[in-house]
C-alpha cells in the first residue's frame, strides 16, 4: 500500500483558518477533502437547523401538507390541552421493510397518532412485494381509506397510482428513490429527485419525512401559506432612499421590489411609492431596526408604516445577534460569514426564519423526528455531508437528551443510553436490530417499538428485536457459506465486474445484506435473486462506489414487473420466465464497462490517502480535539484517517475467536496508546518489540466501560530513518 496526501496551498490554509476561525489542521483536512467552499464549511461547521433547506422547496409539499390536514379534519381541545381530531378520514401509510422505511412508518405515524388519529400501517410481511402494489390498493379500498400516504417507495408505482385513483383514493408520496420518466397522477409527489430546486437530492425517506414535519407543524402557525412582507429602507443621501421589499410565502421569497426614491415630491416619487404601498397592501409587514427602520420608511413613502420589528422580538432568543444593525449583522455576525457576498435579502430571510421557527412547542415533532430521521438516514448510507450533517448532529444531541420519549426507552431497554450515542454506535448496535424485522419478515415488530407508548410492550418488542437479529445473523452466515462456489464461479464468468446470485429457498429479506456484503467482499455489482413462487422473484442490487445501479435498470427494464433505487442499491421484481434473458442482460451490460476505468480503480486501491501527517507533539487533545469538532462520520466522510511516523511498538497480541486481529500498543512521544488492526493477524510476523513503525490510524473514542481513545489502525511499516 503507498500512502500518499493531497498537496495543499500554505496560504489558502492561512486565509481559511482566519476567515472561518478554526484551527490550521482543520483547515488543512478540509482543504485535502476538497470540501472548502463557504457552503461545505457551513455544514461542517454548524449544527443549527436554521442552516437546513427550507421544506417548502420540495415540489408539493404545500399540497401534501393540505390534503393530509384536510385528512385530519377539524379538532378540539382534549383534556391536557391537547388537540383531537373529531371526524378524520380512514388514512393508510404504506412504508417499506428496511430501517429507513420502518423510522419514516413511525415518524408520520406517530404524527397522526399524537392528534387521535390512528391511521392504518402497511408494511410488506415475509416476502411479500416492495412499496405501494395493486393488492395494497385493493386492501385500502375494500377498508374504506380515502387517502394513502407512501414513504420510502411509490416513485414508480405507476399500475398502484392508477388503480388508487380508478377507486378515488388520494396519495401522497414520501420518497427519495429514482424516479421514472412520466409523472405521477398524485395528489402529492414529495422527492428530492424531482428537481434541482432542492438543492439536496441525497436525503433519505426519513430525512424528507422530517421536511414534511416541519411543514405539517409550520401549517398550525398561522403563518402557513400566507404572504408577509419584508421591509428594509436605507438613507442614500437628502431626500434620496432605497427600500428593499420582499414579498415571502412558506419562508420563500417569492417576488422581490426595490426602489429608490428621490425628492420631495414628484409623478414618479409618488407612482414609486404607489407600487410599494400596493406590494404591501393587506399583508404582515416585518421590518429590522426598530423605531429607526419605521421612521426611514415614513419618510420614504410618505405614511407610517405598523410592523412586526424583528430585532426586538429575537432579543430575548438571541440577544448576541438583536444588539447589531442589519448591516452591522452581515458584517460582523457568523450567521452570514459563509456566502461570499452576503445581500440584505439574505439577512432579512435568514432573521424571519429564525422568529418564524423559533417556537419549539409549536414544531414539537419536527424536534422530535431528528432522532428517527438519523436513524433512517445512516441506515440507508446517505452522505454524511451537505444538510445531512446537521439532521444527524441534531438527531444524536437528541437520542442523547431524550427529545423523543418513546425512542429513548426503547434505547434504554436494549442498554444503550449508558454512553453518549454516535454514529459508530447506532450503525453497530442499533440499526441492525431495526433492520433484523424486516429481513425477517416482520417489520411490523420494529415498527410497534417505535411507537409504542407501554413500556412493558416495548421492552418485550425490545428483546424480540435482539431474538430476530440473532436469528438474522445466523441464517445469514449459513447462506453466506453455502453461496460461496457459486459466487466464485459467476464472478469469474462475469468477467469480474459482477455476481449473479439466484436462490429458490433465499429469504427475501436477505438479499440486500448479501447483496452489500457481496459488493463489499469483491468490489464489483452483486446481483441476489429470490424466487418467491413459480412466477415471480425479487431481487436486490448494490454496488461500489464507481457504478451507479440505475443504468442497469435502464437496461433491462422491459423485464421488470417494477424496479426502483438510488446510487449504490437498487431492486426489482421479475417474472420467472425472463431469468434466462436478465443473465444475458447482464453479461452484455458487463461487456460494455470501460475496462480502463476498473484497471485504473484497481490501481488506486493501492494508495491510501491520509488527511494528515502528525508529528507526536500534536498527537494529543488537539488531534482528539479535531476528531470530535468535524464529527458526525459517515458514508463519504469517513473518520479522519492520520499519518504518525516513528512510534514505538511496546505489546502485540493476537485477539478475536480466531486470533484473526492485532492488538498492539504504542508510544507517541510520551503517551501510550492502545491499537486494533482488524483481520491483520497475517502480519503479525512482521512486528518486533521495541521497533520504531510509521502508522496509519483513526482516532476511536471507545464504548462500553472505558471512555478513553484508542486507535484503529489502517497500516504500518518500518519507520523511515529521515522520519
Amino acid at each position: 500500500m503507498i500512502w500518499k496526501t493531497k498537496d495543499i496551498d500554505k496560504e489558502h490554509i492561512k486565509y481559511l483558518s482566519q476567515r472561518f476561525e478554526i484551527d490550521t489542521l482543520i483547515a488543512t483536512i478540509l482543504a485535502r477533502r476538497g470540501l472548502d467552499n463557504p457552503e461545505d464549511i457551513l455544514y461542517l461547521l454548524e449544527n443549527r437547523e436554521v442552516f437546513l433547506l427550507n421544506p417548502f422547496l420540495l415540489p408539493d409539499m404545500d399540497l401534501a401538507v393540505e390534503r393530509i390536514m384536510s385528512a385530519i379534519g377539524e379538532m378540539k381541545e382534549a383534556e391536557g390541552g391537547l388537540l383531537q381530531a373529531i371526524s378524520p378520514e380512514k388514512i393508510m401509510i404504506v412504508g417499506d421493510r428496511d430501517a429507513d422505511g420502518i423510522t419514516s412508518t413511525a415518524m408520520i405515524a406517530d404524527y397522526f397518532l399524537d392528534y387521535g388519529v390512528e391511521p392504518i400501517l402497511r408494511l410488506p410481511q415475509g416476502d411479500e412485494a416492495y412499496g405501494l402494489t395493486p393488492m395494497v390498493v385493493q386492501e385500502a379500498f375494500n377498508t374504506g381509506v380515502t387517502l394513502i400516504i407512501c414513504v420510502d417507495n411509490g416513485s414508480s408505482a405507476y399500475e398502484a397510482v392508477a388503480l388508487a385513483k380508478k377507486f378515488s383514493i388520494d396519495v401522497i408520496i414520501f420518497d427519495h428513490h429514482d424516479i421514472g420518466e412520466n409523472p405521477l397522477d398524485v395528489t402529492a409527489f414529495i422527492n428530492p429527485k424531482r428537481n434541482d430546486r432542492y438543492q439536496n437530492q441525497q436525503l433519505s425517506a426519513s430525512a424528507v419525512v422530517l421536511k414534511a414535519l416541519f411543514a405539517l407543524d409550520f401549517s398550525m402557525t398561522g403563518a402557513f401559506n400566507r404572504y408577509d412582507v419584508l421591509l428594509y429602507a436605507s438613507e442614500l443621501g437628502e431626500n434620496h432612499y432605497q427600500v428593499i421589499a420582499l414579498e415571502v410565502v412558506n419562508l420563500e421569497i417569492r417576488s422581490v421590489l426595490p426602489i429608490t426614491l428621490n425628492g420631495s415630491s414628484s409623478d414618479r416619487l409618488d407612482s414609486e411609492r404607489e407600487k410599494i404601498i400596493q406590494f404591501v397592501e393587506g399583508r404582515e409587514i416585518f421590518i429590522y431596526g426598530g423605531k429607526e427602520q419605521a421612521k426611514l420608511l415614513s419618510l420614504a413613502l410618505g405614511v407610517d408604516v405598523f410592523a412586526h420589528d424583528m430585532q426586538e422580538q429575537l432579543q430575548n432568543l438571541y440577544p448576541g445577534l438583536a444588539q447589531y444593525s442589519l448591516i452591522e449583522l452581515i458584517k460582523k455576525s457568523k450567521f452570514f460569514s459563509y456566502k461570499e457576498h452576503p445581500q440584505l435579502r439574505d439577512a432579512l430571510l435568514l432573521l424571519y426564519r429564525l422568529l418564524l421557527t423559533s417556537d419549539v412547542e409549536k414544531l414539537k415533532h419536527y424536534y422530535q423526528g431528528f432522532s428517527l430521521a438519523t436513524i433512517g438516514l445512516l441506515a440507508d448510507l446517505a452522505p454524511v455531508l451537505g444538510e445531512n450533517r446537521i439532521i444527524i448532529q441534531r438527531g444524536l444531541d437528541a437520542l442523547n437528551s431524550g427529545v423523543n420519549v418513546k425512542v429513548s426507552r426503547l434505547l434504554s431497554h436494549l442498554h444503550l443510553l449508558n454512553t453518549a450515542l454516535t454514529t459508530n454506535e447506532l450503525n453497530w448496535k442499533f440499526i441492525p436490530l431495526i433492520n433484523a424485522s424486516g429481513r425477517m419478515g416482520q417489520p411490523d415488530i420494529a415498527l410497534r417499538a417505535l411507537l409504542s407508548a407501554d413500556i412493558k410492550e416495548q421492552e418485550e418488542l425490545a428483546q424480540e428485536l435482539v431474538q430476530l437479529n440473532g436469528q438474522r445473523r445466523n441464517l445469514t452466515m449459513q447462506w453466506w457459506e453455502s453461496l460461496q462456489s457459486g459466487m466464485k464461479a459467476s464472478f469469474k464468468q462475469y468477467q469480474r465486474q459482477a455476481v449473479f446470485v439466484c436462490e429458490k429457498d433465499l429469504p427475501r429479506g436477505l438479499t440486500g445484506l448479501i447483496a452489500g456484503r457481496i459488493s463489499r467482499v469483491y468490489d464489483c455489482f452483486a446481483l441476489v435473486i429470490a424466487i418467491k413462487s413459480n412466477e415471480t422473484a425479487s431481487a436486490s442490487m448494490r454496488s461500489p462506489y464507481d457504478f451507479h445501479v440505475a443504468p442497469f435498470i435502464e437496461h433491462c427494464k422491459d423485464l421488470f414487473i417494477d424496479a426502483g433505487g438510488h446510487a449504490q442499491a437498487g431492486g426489482f421484481t421479475i417474472a420467472v420466465e425472463y431469468l434466462p434473458e436478465l443473465q444475458v442482460r447482464l453479461k452484455t451490460f458487463v461487456e460494455k464497462l470501460i475496462v480502463d476505468t476498473r484497471v485504473v480503480k484497481k490501481e488506486l486501491q493501492r494508495e491510501f490517502h491520509y488527511d494528515a501527517k502528525l508529528p507526536h507533539e500534536y498527537f494529543n487533545e488537539r488531534a482528539i480535539s479535531v476528531v470530535e469538532r468535524l464529527a458526525p462520520y459517515g458514508s463519504r466522510f469517513e473518520q479522519l484517517v492520520f499519518y504518525v511516523p516513528s512510534v514505538r511498538l511496546e505489546s502485540a497480541t493476537l485477539i478475536g475467536k480466531q486470533e484473526e486481529h492485532l492488538k498492539l500498543g504504542v508510544m507517541i512521544g510520551s503517551a501510550h496508546w492502545n491499537c486494533l488492526f482488524w483481520d491483520a493477524s497475517s502480519r503479525f510476523a512482521e512486528l518486533e518489540i521495541g521497533i520504531s513503525l510509521d502508522i496509519l490510524c483513526k482516532i476511536r473514542k471507545e464504548s462500553g466501560r472505558y471512555q478513553g481513545f484508542q486507535l484503529d489502525l489502517i497500516d504500518f511499516r518500518e519507520a523511515k530513518s529521515d522520519e
